[in-house]
């Protein structure tokens, strides 16, 4: 499975705090970092990571780059982007101040598996217990 993270950023401390802590678990993946400024102002990448900023954006899409909202958060949307360019099979999105839980190792894995199960609807957590932010309350299958 071609596992690709997308992790948008404006914090270097914070998102080398998350590279540390999901070395292990993401080996596997492609980790797509989007820092929200028109350029680059830290280093990180080599091996599994690529590093994006403004100029990616601009040079990628050129005059369809006004799509990808800036100044917070959405500038996810272009690594979903690229990772759809990539031809990846799953897209997982995590911020960039969030940590593996220690005591369920197989994070991606556990996460492919649970988009395969058979649950009718259009919208399924992929956490057991947890309702992750953005999901409808009207929601109870898990």
């Amino acid at each position: 499975m071609k596992s690709v993270v997308v992790v948008p950023t404006v914090r270097e401390e914070s998102l080398m705090g998350f590279l540390q802590a999901w070395e292990r678990e993401l080996a596997e993946a492609t980790i797509l970092v989007v820092e929200d400024g028109p350029e680059r102002t830290f280093s990180v990448g080599g091996g599994n990571i690529r590093h994006f900023a403004g100029e990616e954006i601009e040079r990628e899409l050129g005059e369809a780059s006004w799509i990808v909202p800036r100044g917070s958060g959405c500038i996810r949307s272009f690594g979903c982007w690229m990772a759809y360019e990539m031809g990846a099979e799953m897209v997982v999105t995590l911020d960039d101040d969030t940590r593996p839980d220690t005591a369920q190792p197989g994070f991606l894995a556990a996460h492919w598996e649970r988009l395969q199960r058979g649950v009718e609807g259009a919208w399924r957590s992929t956490l057991d217990e947890a309702r992750p932010r953005g999901m409808p309350y009207f929601v109870t299958e898990r």
